[in-house]
C-alpha cells in the first residue's frame, strides 16, 4: 500500500521535479522544431520526444505525492499519479512499436482525465491549505494544459520551467509555508 508519509517521497521529490523539467524541455524543443510524421506514428527524433514525455510522467509521481503531503490531501495526487503512470507505460508501448496501439485512445483519454482531474483537485487542496504560494497551486493544472494540448506550441518548455521552480523550492525548503504560530498574550 502507498505510504504518503514516506520520507522517500520527500527525498525524491526535488531531484525528480528537476529531472522532469529537463525531460519536458527536451520534449518541448523537439515539438516546436520537428514536424510530426503523423497522428499515431512515431519516427526518428519523435522517439526522443515521446521518451522524454514518458520520463517526465513517471518522474512527476513522487513530486505530486510530495505536494499531497504538503496539502494534507491525497485523493487528487493518487488520481494524477495513476493517470501519469499508466500514460507513461502506454507511451513506452507506442515508442517501442513505432506507432500507437489500437487501444491507445481507449486508455489515453481516461488517464489524461485522471491526470488533469487529479491536478485540479490537488491544486485546490494546496490553495485551500495555504501551505504553498498561490502561483504553485494555481499553476499545477495549467502544467497539464501546457504539457499535452499546447505541446505542439512548445508548451512543455513552460511546464518544465514550472517543475524546475518547484524542484528548486523543494530542494531549498522554500516551497512549504509553515503554519503561523499564535502568540499567547498574557
Amino acid at each position: 500500500m502507498l505510504n504518503l508519509n514516506s520520507p522517500l517521497i520527500r527525498r525524491l521529490a526535488a531531484p525528480a521535479a528537476m529531472a522532469s523539467a529537463v525531460a519536458l524541455a527536451v520534449s518541448g524543443v523537439i515539438q516546436i522544431t520537428d514536424e510530426q510524421s503523423g497522428q499515431s506514428t512515431i519516427r526518428g527524433i519523435e522517439h526522443v520526444s515521446i521518451g522524454a514525455l514518458t520520463v517526465a510522467c513517471l518522474l512527476l509521481v513522487p513530486v505530486v505525492l510530495r505536494l499531497a503531503q504538503i496539502a494534507g490531501r491525497s485523493r487528487g495526487a493518487i488520481a494524477a499519479s495513476a493517470g501519469m503512470t499508466v500514460l507513461g507505460l502506454l507511451t513506452i508501448v507506442s515508442n517501442v512499436r513505432g506507432e500507437d496501439p489500437s487501444f491507445f485512445a481507449a486508455v489515453a483519454v481516461p488517464t489524461n482525465l485522471l491526470w488533469l482531474g487529479g491536478f485540479i483537485a490537488l491544486g485546490v487542496a494546496l490553495k485551500r491549505s495555504g501551505r504553498v504560494p498561490a502561483a504553485i497551486a494555481i499553476g499545477l493544472p495549467v502544467t497539464w494544459i501546457l504539457t499535452l494540448p499546447l505541446s505542439v506550441a512548445g508548451g512543455a518548455i513552460a511546464a518544465g520551467a514550472y517543475w524546475l521552480v518547484v524542484g528548486w523550492m523543494l530542494r531549498h525548503e522554500r516551497l512549504e509555508r509553515r503554519p503561523a504560530v499564535a502568540v499567547a498574550t498574557a
